[in-house]
């Protein structure tokens, strides 16, 4: 009895070293991830040129987390699995987790440029307040539905013709994302081995049929166990994850450097003026300079000193999309005084009389 019992404490203990050293692994991938990504971002040049708040964050961290999450970790098991079930369970996980990037990439594109098509959830709710809402519960009741012929469910086929119809496709990091998706050889290699996988059988299966001269043939000890092939898939899933980080670099690119303009609208050129209390930079739209030519003096609520000052223009100019265009307008609208001739703010003119009615 004491015997078995030690014997037990020392396969735990094996198995929780695995578990340890596969955690090492994962987080000095991800941290691989975060250093290439970082340093990605330090190549964009023209970081004044999109819109951006924080909100814009969260598009980059579904792409970055289920990277890190969804597949390294899962591709981390697989490449230490040492039994055949484990290497089966793992390997159609990696292989659908890595094809699934794609339809994920599909809708951070729909929600970043505002396509309007709709994910197959309905009213999917993941917080606490609404637990019956979650997606298991809709697919048992029969409310997880393919979408009717009236619908736009989102897709990456769809995504890239919404995208094709309201924007300028001449962007250079939608472009080479579009061809790691479309075109990249590993990627259709690994998409096609889903494919196998879905409509016929797992990977690395015992069992497996095929045709031979015209004849069905069926095998319960396949070959594709084999310790080569299995170590060829693991390779071809590295290089697969290496290219969906590259097009989360393009994607960081589309965030932060240059977006996609629609073809309804072109880019804006707006004034560079400076702040005369605190010497910062800060973009004017031309709206907002024609005050100065009323012999009017333009004060802003600087972002930097949080002061109400009069600004200077600089002579420069600079070109920015429209949608940072229209932001700026609204900026200026909430943030911007106007101080006429006889020293008197207009705005506060106009909230004087709002208060007399």
């Amino acid at each position: 009895m004491l015997k078995n019992f030690f014997l037990r404490r020392k396969k735990d203990s094996r198995q929780y070293t695995s578990e340890d050293k596969n955690e090492v692994e994962c987080q000095k991938l991800e941290k691989k991830v975060d250093k290439e990504l970082g340093g990605g971002l330090k190549k964009f040049k023209r970081l004044n040129y999109n819109y951006w708040d924080f909100s814009t964050l969260q598009y980059r961290e579904q792409l970055i987390n289920y990277l890190k999450k969804d597949i390294i970790y899962v591709y981390v098991l697989a490449k230490n699995a040492d039994s055949d079930i484990d290497r089966e369970i793992y390997a159609n996980t990696l292989c659908g987790n890595l094809c699934s990037f794609i339809d994920l990439y599909a809708q951070v594109l729909n929600i970043f440029y505002r396509l309007g098509l709709k994910p197959l959830r309905n009213n999917f709710s993941p917080t606490l307040l609404n637990p019956t809402t979650n997606i298991i519960d809709q697919a048992i009741n029969g409310n997880l539905k393919k979408c009717n012929k009236q619908e736009s469910a989102t897709s990456w086929g769809k995504v890239k013709e919404m995208i094709g119809r309201k924007y300028d496709v001449q962007n250079d990091y939608y472009e080479k994302a579009k061809a790691i998706l479309d075109s990249n050889p590993n990627i259709t290699a690994m998409k096609n081995l889903r494919n196998y996988s879905v409509h016929y059988q797992p990977l690395f299966s015992r069992f497996e049929i095929w045709s031979k001269n015209n004849n069905i043939m069926f095998s319960v000890n396949s070959n594709n166990r084999a310790s080569d092939q299995y170590q060829k898939f693991v390779e071809l899933a590295h290089r697969v994850i290496k290219k969906e980080l590259l097009a989360i670099h393009y994607f960081d690119g589309m965030c932060f450097d240059q977006k996609m303009v629609p073809k309804d609208r072109k880019n804006e050129r707006v004034s560079i003026f400076r702040c005369d209390n605190c010497n910062s930079e800060l973009m004017v739209t031309d709206y907002f300079k024609d005050f100065l030519k009323e012999k009017c003096k333009l004060k802003i609520l600087c972002e930097r000193c949080k002061q109400y000052s009069t600004i200077t223009d600089t002579g420069k100019t600079q070109i920015v999309h429209p949608e940072k265009y229209d932001s700026l307008l609204v900026n200026e609208l909430n943030n911007m005084d106007i101080i006429d001739s006889n020293g008197r703010s207009i705005f506060q003119d106009i909230n004087d009389s709002n208060t007399q009615e």
